[in-house]
C-alpha cells in the first residue's frame, strides 16, 4: 500500500492511480497525518579511497590503449623494409575506394566498434578492483557484452579506424570527469535530507570522519542550500572509533530535546579498529535512552569483521541496531530514504 498526503483533488488522483496501476493508493488528510519527533544523525567517512576517481584510471587505461595502437599502427606505414604494406597491382583491392565500399568505414561498423572498445576498458578498469564485489558483477555483466560484441565486430576494419573513431568517442572522454565516491555519497545524504525537510520535527546533524572525526552540522532544522555546502573532503585513514564518539557526545548534548527517536546513519566504504571506549559510552547509556537510539551501519565492505562485532554489541546491550553489507555509495540515497519515511507515520 502507497500513502500519500495532497489536498483538494488528492483523492481523485489517488483513485486514478489506484486504477490504472491496480495497486491501492491510499488518501491521507492532514488531520490524520502525524509526524516524529526525530534527530537523523549522518556519519559519512572521507577517507583517502572515497575520494579517488574510477574516471582518472579508466582514462590512464584509454591513453595507454591509444599509445599501444598508435605504435601498432605505425608498423604498417609502407616503408622500404616493409614492403608488403606499399600499394602494389596485386593490394590495390584491399584499398577501400568506391569499387570497393565494405572497407569503408560506415555509421554503423562504427558504432560496433566504440561499443566493442568500450567494453574492453570497462574490463580493465574493473580489474583494478577484484576484490569488490560490485566490480566483480560489473565483470561478469561485461563477459556476456564481450561475446555479443565481438560476434558483432566488423572482420574488415583497420587499426586506424578504430583509433580514429576512438578520438571522436566524446563520452569517452568524459570518463574523467567522473564522480567520487565521497561526491556521489554526498549527493544521497542531500537528497536523503530533502526528504526529511519534509518533516517539521525533525533535526538533522552530520559527521564527517576519516583518522579524525568533525561536526559540520550540529542538531539543526533542515536547510539543504546552506548545509549542502558543509560536506566538505579531507581525505585520511580510517577510524571509527572518534567518529562514533562524536556521536555520543551529540546525543547527549541534545538529550534535553527529549526526541521520540535518535537515528544514526553511518557509512563507511573501508575497515578499521573496533571502537572499545565509544562502544563501553554507549553500553553505559539508561536502557531508556537507548530504546529511543537506532543505528543503520551500511558499509561497501562485504566481510565487515569489526562493524558486525558492533552492531551484535549495541543489540545485546538494548539498541536497536541494523548492518546492510556491500552497500555502494550510489545506493546510500535509496537504503536511507526507506529509513526516513518511516520516521513519518500514519495514525491509526
Amino acid at each position: 500500500m502507497m500513502n500519500v498526503w495532497n489536498g483538494g483533488i488528492g483523492q481523485l488522483v489517488c483513485n486514478q492511480l489506484t486504477q490504472k496501476y491496480g495497486k491501492k493508493i491510499q488518501f491521507i488528510k492532514k488531520n490524520q497525518f502525524e509526524l516524529t519527533n526525530i534527530h537523523y544523525l549522518i556519519v559519512l567517512d572521507d577517507s583517502g579511497s572515497m575520494g579517488e576517481n574510477q574516471g582518472f584510471q579508466r582514462n590512464s587505461i584509454l591513453n595507454q590503449h591509444n599509445q599501444i595502437a598508435t605504435s601498432q599502427n605505425q608498423s604498417q606505414i609502407p616503408t622500404q623494409q616493409n614492403q608488403s604494406q606499399i600499394p602494389t597491382q596485386q593490394n590495390q583491392s584491399q584499398i577501400p575506394t568506391q569499387q570497393n565500399p565494405s572497407l569503408i568505414p560506415t555509421q554503423q561498423n562504427q558504432s560496433q566498434i566504440s561499443k566493442y572498445q568500450n567494453i574492453q576498458l570497462q574490463k580493465q578498469t574493473y580489474q583494478l578492483n577484484p576484490q569488490n564485489s560490485y566490480y566483480r558483477q560489473k565483470m561478469l555483466q561485461l563477459k556476456k557484452q564481450t561475446q555479443i560484441a565481438t560476434q558483432q565486430k566488423p572482420s574488415q576494419i583497420s587499426t586506424q579506424q578504430i583509433l580514429l573513431q576512438s578520438a571522436t568517442e566524446q563520452s569517452q572522454f568524459q570518463i574523467a570527469k567522473q564522480k567520487t565516491p565521497f561526491e556521489i555519497a554526498k549527493q544521497g545524504c542531500i537528497n536523503c535530507m530533502k526528504d526529511i525537510q519534509t518533516n517539521p520535527l525533525a533535526r538533522v546533524s552530520l559527521i564527517i570522519f576519516n583518522s579524525e572525526a568533525r561536526v559540520e552540522i550540529d542538531c539543526e532544522e533542515v536547510n539543504v542550500e546552506d548545509q549542502s555546502k558543509r560536506f566538505t573532503y579531507k581525505s585520511g585513514n580510517t577510524c571509527f572509533e572518534n567518529a562514533f564518539k562524536e556521536v555520543y557526545n551529540l546525543i547527549q548534548k541534545h538529550s534535553n530535546k527529549n526526541f521520540e527517536k535518535q537515528v544514526i546513519l553511518f557509512y563507511t566504504d573501508g575497515q578499521a579498529d573496533y571502537p572499545k571506549n565509544a562502544m563501553e559510552q554507549f553500553a553505559a547509556l539508561p536502557q531508556e535512552q537507548k530504546q529511543t537510539i537506532s543505528l543503520i551501519v551500511c558499509t561497501q565492505d562485504n566481510f565487515p569483521a569489526t562493524l558486525s562485532q558492533m552492531v551484535s554489541d549495541l543489540k545485546k546491550s538494548g539498541f536497536q541496531a541494523e548492518l546492510q553489507k556491500n552497500v555502494q555509495v550510489e545506493q546510500i540515497e535509496l537504503v536511507w530514504t526507506e529509513i526516513i519515511q518511516n520516521g513519518i507515520h500514519i495514525k491509526e
